[in-house]
Parts: C-alpha cells; sequence; structure tokens
C-alpha cells in the first residue's frame, strides 16, 4: 500500500521542478502538519541527493526544521559529518567569496541552521551555528570573507535623497523569471553615492536576497535578470507613512542584513531577523516594519506574503517608473 506521506513528498518534489509555488505552498503545510515526524526520512533523503538540486534539497531542510522532531538530529549529524570532505570549488580569475561556495557547502550550513531550529537558539548552539559557518565558508585562520557580497555601501548621508523622485528606502520589485515567475522579486533602493555618475544606473545601489544570502547589488543587475524580460522592472514604491528618518532606519536594516550575510529561507524563516533569515519580501516587509508599524503587507505568515503583494499594497501611496533610459536594461 503506497504511503500517503511519500506520495504528497513527491508531487512537492514534481513541483518543484515544474516552478510550480501554488501547488508548493499546498503541500508544505500538508507535508509538515499531516506528515510530521512520518515525513522525516523521506525529506532527508532529498536533503542527500545532489541530484534534487540546491533549492529542493534547501526547501526539504525547512521542512524539516519546522516539524521539530528532535529524533532526527543523529541523522543530520552524519549527514554533516559525510559532507565535511566536500572541498571549495575555486572559480579562475575570480576571488573566492561565500556566494560562489559549492552546494554541499551550502547544504552544509543549511543542516547545521536546520538542527538548530529543531533544538532552539541556546548561546551554545548559536556557537555552534557560528563555528560551523566559519569553517564551512573557509574563514577560519584569519582569512577573512571577500566584501564584494557585504560592498561597503557608506552611511545614510553619503547618498543623494532625491533624483528624478527616487530616494534611499523605496521598495523595488519586478517579475522574477522561473521559480518566483509572476509573483516577483523584492529589493530596497538604496542610492546613488554623491559624486558618483548619476545617469549610470550600475552606480545605483540595492539590497536584495540572493538565492542564498542577503546582498548588496546595483540596479542593473535587479532588473537585468537572466530569466527576466527587459522590461520587467515593476517601479520605485513610495510608502504612504515614510519620513526621512523612516527611511535611514530602512538603509540601516537593510545595510545590516547585507553585512550579516543574513541567509535566504522561503517557509518558516522567510522574515527571521533573529536568525537572520529572510526571503526577498520579508527582507521588504520587516525593513519597512521597523520603520513605519503598519508595515506593507498583513502577513501572519510565509504564505500571506509575496513581492506581487506587495507591489499592489494601497499603503504605497506613489509608483515611480524607471528613469533611465530603456536600454540601459538591455
Amino acid at each position: 500500500m503506497e504511503n500517503p506521506i511519500e506520495k504528497l513528498v513527491e508531487q512537492f518534489i514534481v513541483a518543484c521542478s515544474w516552478n510550480s509555488w501554488e501547488t508548493i505552498t499546498q503541500l508544505v503545510p500538508e507535508i509538515v502538519s499531516e506528515g510530521g515526524k512520518r515525513a522525516t526520512p523521506t525529506l532527508l533523503k532529498i536533503a542527500e541527493d545532489s541530484l534534487k538540486g540546491l533549492p529542493t534539497r534547501k526547501m526539504a531542510l525547512e521542512m524539516i526544521g519546522m516539524i521539530q522532531d528532535e529524533e532526527v538530529i543523529p541523522e543530520l549529524q552524519i549527514i554533516l559529518r559525510n559532507k565535511r570532505g566536500v572541498k571549495r570549488k575555486t572559480l579562475r580569475g575570480i576571488p573566492e567569496d561565500s556566494d560562489k561556495m559549492d552546494d554541499e557547502e551550502y547544504i552544509q550550513d543549511e543542516v547545521v541552521l536546520t538542527m538548530g531550529k529543531i533544538q532552539g537558539t541556546s548561546a551554545e548552539l548559536d556557537e555552534l551555528i557560528h563555528r560551523d559557518m566559519r569553517i564551512t565558508r573557509g574563514t577560519l585562520s584569519g582569512k577573512k570573507i571577500t566584501p564584494s557580497l557585504t560592498e561597503e555601501i557608506g552611511e545614510f548621508e553619503e547618498y543623494n535623497m532625491i533624483w528624478y523622485k527616487i530616494e534611499p528606502g523605496d521598495a523595488i520589485h519586478r517579475y522574477m523569471g522561473g521559480f518566483g515567475g509572476p509573483l516577483g522579486h523584492a529589493g530596497i533602493y538604496i542610492g546613488c553615492k554623491k559624486g558618483e555618475e548619476l545617469e549610470d544606473c550600475r552606480n545605483h545601489k540595492i539590497i536584495e536576497m540572493s538565492p542564498k544570502r542577503c546582498v548588496t547589488n546595483n540596479l542593473y543587475n535587479f532588473c537585468h535578470h537572466e530569466d527576466a524580460p527587459s522590461d520587467s522592472f515593476w517601479g520605485f514604491r513610495k510608502h504612504r507613512s515614510i519620513t526621512r528618518p523612516g527611511r535611514k532606519i530602512i538603509f540601516e536594516r537593510a545595510k545590516g542584513m547585507a553585512q550579516k550575510q543574513a541567509r535566504y529561507s522561503f517557509f518558516a524563516g522567510y522574515k527571521s531577523p533573529e536568525i537572520p533569515t529572510f526571503r526577498c519580501d520579508g527582507l521588504v516587509e520587516w525593513c519597512y516594519e521597523q520603520a513605519v508599524r503598519e508595515g506593507i503587507v498583513d502577513d501572519n505568515n510565509w504564505m500571506d506574503l509575496t513581492p506581487s503583494l506587495q507591489a499592489c499594497s494601497p499603503k504605497f501611496s506613489r509608483v515611480i517608473d524607471c528613469p533611465f533610459d530603456r536600454r540601459c536594461f538591455i
């Protein structure tokens, strides 16, 4: 007789391969609530299977963390030990940094974080997580994380406050190709430093969640996504209650998470600054909640929020189209 939980997990794998967000959001709560501990053996197999793809394996580990089955800790430790021997791949001509880490190294970090979610966040466990991440990123023995991911973006006052009606702290959204599709992608516009060429969109900085962690990027790269059309940008959005001090708070919170390299989390950790983990829309929502209590969307869990819902929120009073020549994004 077929195990109904294994059938649900198989449907989840198919949904991931087809980038079906709606199906995934339906299946995950079923697997976690109805499957519970019965689902963990199958989810563990997915996490170990390098052929399943990084997003699917990562989501499987996130579900294990949501199930809170302490009996799975020894098996997670075995996975961690088995993957410790993985060596970092060096890209010729490109400095090593933590966003180019091997998928297996990334899974090591995810396993440690999953253990942390199950066991709680005691001081000892926090140290285990931080120590293990330093080991897997190769940052012991005086080696530092390359600053390309946590690029120093300066202080709030170093940026032009208003240019063509766009300002630091504006929320930005775009169509997202592949997994996210029309649900979109979100980020926070940081601005262009005083003295730099304003007409070059590459000088305009943004902060976003990459598939692995929170990074500083530029507006060109945000809009010029390989899976999205060149006209995918949905504009700069201005919250009805935002003030200049509020913009500074958004700037500082986003910058802080980029410096901490907050990790990407699709499900329960979609907006968890204490870990820290975020999804792209969760990062934007949290930053705005620090500046204006009402935030953008009234979300209670990871299923209540998407970038497209943020972009359509009535709490945004104005939308500013891209001020750059469209050739910038082609």
